[in-house]
Order: structure tokens, then sequence, then C-alpha cells
């Protein structure tokens, strides 16, 4: 074999499917945009562009309505009345009758990867047309990265974004700052009691008495005033000043500043929070997974309900103290006549037992009941 015949072939085997993989755009004039993802061309067809799930135009989700019009009116100034090259991919024609195609601009750009790197449109692959895929996620990582269109371009998802990059920055500021508090054995000296199941530390952290909840001073509730008040002040009495070692059940935070504890005093082997419960300051309360304790501050609540003490009893003896709402009062019925009623001219009028005049009346017309009454065409007495 000659030289030049060897090139050749080290050719033809190098590259056997270079012709196979040459691309065939096909040149089309676009008529109109249907929605963000369809477009008619000139001889009907009606053409689905692939790798791209935008803003449904007409029902888009609350976090993509913003861009759905915007995304439309692109396309018209994109597409429409324009010549621009489509490209088959695996699938000719779908099922219902539309072409998905891949779309290049007059401009040469990839009409999807445009979408979707200015955050027009998020990537979608249907796994059989994936001739560029990898171009169009390239794409979408961009756009995510920069936080372009519907991943974060309004000033609202902003806003969102810089607040919890602000909370996140300060969870691991407090995380750091109290570190050794989130032991499951920890000390600390009380400088404050903020209310009846709350205190704050000499070093600044907040402290949330696990497993209890006492009323504020200003609640709401008819009578509770007085709950919130003593509640403070008998916790005041036992740990002011003191110090006090915190235990950890599975909880960490009660809110972003404020862990949640069990408190005890180092001479003392029962919780301040049970000694809340059993003096009648606090009442038994779990919303976390937390079960150390649960099982006893239950059966020590039930308890306290049965025999009320501590600010229990003074706010019962308040709510006892207060006005009480009149009875409502109960009325002598005529069983023969329950609504008795009276024909003066042409105007009818029936009373029933309410009525001031009910007793002393002398009907000329007895009925069962009101709705009777009305039907036969009296009216009720205001």
């Amino acid at each position: 074999m000659t030289h030049w015949k060897k090139v050749v072939v080290l050719i033809l085997f190098a590259f056997p499917i270079l012709g196979a993989n040459a691309l065939n755009w096909e040149t089309v004039r676009v008529n109109h945009v249907l929605d963000n993802k369809h477009f008619s061309i000139a001889n009907g067809d009606i053409v689905e562009i692939l790798g791209i799930d935008p803003p449904d135009l007409f029902f888009p989700t609350k976090s993509d309505r913003p861009l759905a019009r915007k995304t439309f009116r692109l396309l018209k100034l994109l597409l429409e009345n324009k010549e621009i090259k489509i490209l088959e991919d695996q699938i000719f024609r779908s099922k219902n009758g539309i072409f998905p195609r891949h779309v290049k601009l007059d401009d040469g750009k990839y009409l999807s990867e445009l979408l979707v790197e200015n955050g027009f449109s998020r990537f979608s692959s249907d796994g059989e047309n994936i001739k560029f895929d990898k171009k169009y996620k390239t794409a979408e990582t961009r756009a995510k990265k920069d936080y372009r269109g519907i991943w974060g371009d309004t000033d609202e998802q902003k806003s969102l974004r810089q607040i919890r990059a602000k909370s996140s920055i300060a969870a691991r500021k407090f995380r750091k700052k109290y570190a050794p508090f989130f032991a499951q054995i920890a000390v600390g000296r009380v400088e404050k009691v903020l209310s009846g199941d709350k205190i704050q530390l000499g070093n600044g952290l907040k402290i949330r008495l696990l497993g209890i909840q006492a009323p504020k001073k200003d609640e709401s509730a008819v009578g509770l005033e007085c709950f919130g008040a003593e509640a403070k002040t008998f916790l005041e009495t036992e740990i002011l000043g003191k110090t006090v070692w915190l235990q950890k059940d599975v909880s960490d935070l009660a809110e972003r500043d404020t862990l949640l504890r069990y408190v005890f005093l180092p001479e003392e082997k029962i919780s301040i929070n049970e000694k809340m419960i059993s003096n009648g300051f606090a009442r038994s309360h779990w919303i976390t997974k937390d079960k150390k304790f649960r099982e006893k501050f239950e059966d020590l609540q039930l308890e306290i309900f049965e025999n009320p003490r501590g600010a229990w009893l003074s706010c019962v003896e308040k709510i006892l103290a207060l006005p009480q709402k009149k009875e409502k009062k109960s009325y002598d019925v005529d069983q023969n006549c329950p609504v008795k009623g009276n024909i003066s001219g042409t105007k009818k009028t029936f009373h029933t037992a309410e009525s001031g005049w009910y007793e002393r009346l002398q009907p000329e017309q007895c009925f069962e009941t009101e709705t009777a009454a009305i039907a036969a065409g009296f009216e009720k007495v205001k």
C-alpha cells in the first residue's frame, strides 16, 4: 500500500462518523409566538422549543408570575416575522402533532441557551432530545450563580436572600459566641428574670425553661394577668442572682437567640421547671421532641388541676370575683296559647312570652309557633 493510501485509511478510521454528526439546520420563517414554549412557522406547523421549562403564560405560579409576560414579550421580539434555524433531534414529530426542535436565532445564538442563561426559563430535558442538554444545563448553572430572573432577580427575592443571609450569619455568630452552652450540661449565673418561664444569664444568653409555660404580665385572658406577675415574682425569688446549671434534652433553641433548657439549682434534685408547676406558677407545656421529664410534668399538672394552688388558686379567686353575666330570664308560657295573635283594625300582630303584653293580652287567635303566626299574616311585636 502506497504512503498516500495509508494516510487516507488512517483518516477514515479516525473519523468514521464525521458525516453522520453534521448538523442539518433548517431555515424557517416564524409567523406567531403562541406561548412561552411554542410558535408557528410559515407552513402552519407548530414548533416546540426544546431544552426549556419557562413560566406558564396562562397559569403561572406565584413565583413565576412576574416573568411570565416578560418571557412572552421577549420571544415575540426575537422570533415573530424573523427567519431562524431549527434542528431536529431524535423525535421528528410528537404524538400531538407538534415538532420538537432546537432553535438558533439569526445571529447564531441558541434560543434555549439564551433564555435559560438569563433566567427567563429553567432547563428541562425530555430524556430523548438531548443533543444540547449539556449546553443548556451549563447555562442554568450560570443563571443560578448570578441569581438571574426566576432564580432571584426580583427586588422581593433579593430582599429575602439578604434576610436569609443575615439570619444565617447571625445564627453562626450566636453559636460561636455561646458554644459552651450548647453542651449537654452548662453552668451560668442568672442576672435577670424576664418572665415566669424565661431568664437571662450574666453573659447575655437567654434561657427558656423547657416543658413549662407561664402567661406574661399583659396576658389578655380575663383574670389571668395575675398569673404572669406572680409566676415571675416566684421565679425571681428562687433563682435571681444565683448560679444554676442547665441541662439539655433534645432541642437546642426555643427561638433564634434563646436556648431551651431544664434549669437546676446546685443544691436541689428537682428542676426549677418542675418546681414552677408543683407550686402552681406554670403549666406543663410541650411542643418539641423533648421527653426526659414530659411524663412527670404531665402527671404533676393533673394533680395541680385537681388541687389548685399558687397562682392557679389566686387567679381562680380573681375570676370568681369578676362580675358574672346575667342569667337569661325564664318566662311563663301559656301552653294553650304559646303565641298570642292580636288584631287591631287591619293590623295583625303577635306576642311571645318575652313580650311585656303577653300575660295580660286576650288573644284573638292562638298559634303553636312564631312561624305559624307569620304564615297567617301576623307580625311580631318588637
